[in-house]
């Protein structure tokens, strides 16, 4: 990295207000003020369980956004709230005279978008005083949970629908499902993770999705007197007439592709071939034959169908194994929601406190050994096996350990400044991180990537960490 490769590209409106965390943070932030405590800190961001059952892993998504809690700035309208809730006012006129300056001696390192993490490994590693990295810990969470659980969610239906003897494509459309306006991330994590199409205007816009929106809705035909009229109103109108979708389970699903069959000879007459059909309810495993062998046996073979309708991965994999193959398939609020798992349980944990340039490692022990922490400063190494080209291991170190594989944590803040690589347009960092996770999830073995094995993927402490946990235990085993 190119520490003097520093830029300040991030516009206004994308700094996201100092009020966006939990209040007990700056509770924290005015009591070690007040005393006068301040040590250098290492917190670690990680998750203990992966968010679902087959896959033990998750996809990376949203560090750079967390990033920009580094230009927030508290406003003079914030601190007269806070003072309302009994903050001090020599406290509040000291953030508002730091500002940003604040987190000046705050170093970050980051896995990059796309990357596929395990369990316990660090996705960021946060090192700085002790109030700027307190302030940090509700904001990056927030930030980096979400997609990360949505992105993931995402690749189960990616890898389902590879199962399928076509190919098939994926649309997001969880918006109107989503909780407020998550869905607009939701829709950026699922393309990251593989899906092709949104139907999110505003993400689209944003950054820079393909977006989707040429099919009928039910109310479109309701308003008319029947479907055949709806049909070709629908036709008449628009000016993508090569790219129309009829959507035909309103009433009957059988009676609306004939019905579809009827307009698109008219189509035919005119010079335009019907798009496909959209079936968002029924006996879909039933159906979609049927429904391509009325297209086929009337001279439209090539009439896509298109599934949607409270679909998941699981449901996609099902069609799969009978070989009932859709051409495209939307997923709405099983994706954006996250399912069955509607939160990923990412922490920030404090694993170390620098003293004369020196890591001394802390632990943070609990009766439940999955929540006992592994204490120092980390790197990922990342082993890949050199015939199969997949990835063969990941070890966990400490981040000066001399260990073989790639370093997947690398430092994106020097000293408060975020490196110019991860202050891009929104559209480009959403593209780099899409082709990163395209490249990434082609080296999982195949097991890894299907949930049905629930295989997990082999990650090592190395030995100093296990020494250093192994210390730590054993000492406030016998502290009183």
């Amino acid at each position: 990295m190119n520490k003097n490769n520093i830029t300040e590209n991030i516009s206004i409106k994308d700094i996201p207000s100092a009020l966006n965390t939990d209040l007990y943070n700056y509770r924290a932030s005015e009591r070690n003020w007040k005393q006068n405590f301040s040590e250098v800190e290492v917190h670690e961001m990680f998750f203990r369980k992966a968010p679902y059952e087959g896959n033990n892993f998750v996809v990376a998504v949203g560090m750079p956004y967390a990033l920009r809690f580094l230009k927030s700035k508290l406003q003079e309208k914030d601190g007269e709230w806070l003072l309302s809730q009994g903050f001090s006012k020599d406290f509040i006129d000291y953030l508002i005279k730091e500002g940003p300056k604040i987190f000046k001696d705050v170093n970050i390192w980051s896995v990059e978008e796309g990357t596929i993490v395990f369990p316990q490994e660090p996705i960021m590693r946060i090192q700085g005083p002790t109030i700027a990295v307190q302030l940090l810990e509700t904001y990056f969470l927030s930030q980096v949970g979400y997609p990360t659980l949505i992105a993931t969610k995402a690749l189960r239906s990616v890898w389902a629908t590879n199962q399928l003897n076509n190919n098939c494509g994926l649309l997001e459309m969880g918006l109107r499902r989503s909780q407020t306006n998550s869905g607009h991330c939701g829709a950026r994590a699922a393309c990251i993770a593989g899906f092709g199409i949104t139907s999110d205007a505003l993400a689209a816009q944003i950054f820079g999705l393909p977006v989707s929106g040429s099919s009928l809705m039910h109310a479109d035909i309701q308003r008319r007197e029947n479907e055949i009229e709806a049909f070709k109103s629908f036709y008449e109108y628009v000016s993508y007439k090569d790219k129309v979708i009829f959507l035909i389970d309103t009433y009957n699903v059988i009676q609306g592709a004939k019905n579809a069959v009827a307009v698109a000879k008219e189509m035919r007459s005119n010079g335009h071939e019907l798009f496909g059909v959209r079936i968002d309810s029924g006996d879909i495993k039933k159906l979609i034959p049927e429904v391509k062998k009325i297209f086929s046996d009337e001279g439209f073979p090539n009439v896509k169908i298109m599934l949607t309708g409270d679909m998941n991965e699981y449901k996609i994999l099902d069609l799969a194994k009978i070989g009932v193959n859709p051409d495209f398939i939307g997923v709405g609020t099983e994706l954006v929601t996250g399912g069955e798992k509607p939160a990923l349980g990412m922490v920030y944990k404090l694993k170390g406190i620098i003293i004369d340039g020196k890591v001394v490692p802390k632990i943070k022990i609990s009766g439940d050994a999955g929540k006992t922490t592994l204490p120092g400063s980390h790197q990922i190494f990342r082993v890949t096996n050199n015939q199969t080209g997949k990835l063969e291991k990941d070890i966990i170190g400490m981040h000066d350990e001399d260990i073989s594989g790639e370093h997947l944590l690398k430092q994106v803040v020097f000293n408060g400044n975020i490196i110019e690589e991860w202050e891009i347009s929104d559209i480009e960092l959403t593209k780099i991180a899409k082709e990163r996770a395209s490249a990434q999830i082609n080296l999982l073995p195949e097991n890894i990537l299907n949930f049905e094995k629930n295989d997990s993927f082999p990650v090592e402490i190395s030995s100093q960490v296990q020494k250093e946990t192994e210390k730590l235990l054993k000492f406030y085993s016998k502290a009183k």
